[in-house]
């Protein structure tokens, strides 16, 4: 659904020129068809001048600023569900656009512009590369809790991080979480944990932590290249397991409807089912809602 067609046309109609008087006496006249400037059929794209990724000039800055406002004006499909006044969003956009110090600060900018929607798919990021601490947290029962990390970094499972760059963990993520875009609090707080192990190429990250016996300490995580924290995961049942007499647990995000279709008898029989769906499902469609009623 998400696809761009360049459909061949007859340059020269009157309907190829778009024209239109705008406020304050400023007219506008837009083409619609773009003449194809080689021998191809591909169109070369207009040149300009590159920017380093820390330095966004003004011009460019108001202009990121009114494309991606007009993005979501003109073809984002939820503002009957989300009902907000967007237009009331554009002058804060422009205002911070004008402003804003460096890419950076711009990136604030946009990220509340997209935060306004309150839809989980929506994000901004750059510039500039980045590397990740290589732990994996989760917020559990309102505290910031290690659920696995690289080896020899002194922290263990179940360590409680109360504090980062000696700020209160809490407060820290309720900061980033002004900046995620969110359709449910669930989604805001755990995208929000992970912004918080971003930083960039080369830092450090100094965590307070909480042991299962009480005592507390200071441990120094150096951040990595996102692909060297891939590996820093929990112990994880199998897709499919019965860690219980009758109880099944079926892991929707590491498995397909195929899979499914072998064990639906055993299932069937079942005193419990725990289908976990903590990540994004890829290979298993609706289709298994079926089996769980007797209703369309």
């Amino acid at each position: 659904i998400y696809t761009s067609t360049r459909i061949p046309a007859e340059a020269g109609m009157a309907a190829d020129l778009f024209a239109a008087n705008l406020p304050g006496g400023v007219s506008v006249r837009l083409p619609l068809v773009t003449p194809i400037t080689s021998a191809s059929t591909e169109q070369h794209p207009p040149s300009f001048p590159r920017q380093s990724p820390g330095e966004l000039d003004r011009t460019t800055r108001l202009a990121d600023a009114i494309i991606a406002w007009n993005v979501f004006q003109h073809f984002y499909p939820n503002f009957d569900v989300v009902r907000i006044d967007w237009f009331s969003q554009l002058r804060p956009a422009l205002m911070g656009a004008a402003t804003a110090p460096d890419a950076m600060a711009f990136r604030v900018v946009l990220a509340r512009l997209i935060t306004a929607l309150a839809d989980g798919h929506g994000g901004v990021d750059g510039p500039g590369a980045l590397e990740f601490l290589p732990v994996d947290w989760a917020w559990i029962e309102n505290r910031l809790v290690v659920l696995a990390a690289a080896p020899g970094l002194g922290l263990s499972a179940g360590d409680i991080v109360t504090a980062i760059e000696g700020r209160d963990g809490a407060g820290l993520l309720d900061e980033r979480e002004t900046l995620v875009s969110d359709a449910t609090p669930q989604w805001k707080r755990w995208r929000s944990i992970q912004l918080v192990k971003r930083g960039p190429v080369g830092s450090s990250a100094i965590l307070t932590v909480q042991r299962s016996h009480g005592a507390s300490l200071n441990v120094t995580v150096r951040r990595v290249p996102f692909a060297e924290t891939q590996a820093v995961k929990p112990p994880q049942l199998e897709p499919l397991a019965a860690p219980a007499l009758g109880i099944f647990y079926v892991d929707l995000t590491r498995i397909g409807d195929r899979d499914l279709e072998n064990v639906w008898p055993q299932l069937a029989r079942a005193k419990g089912l725990i289908f976990d769906i903590r990540g994004y499902p890829r290979g298993v469609t609706q289709d298994f809602l079926t089996h769980l009623t007797d209703r369309t």
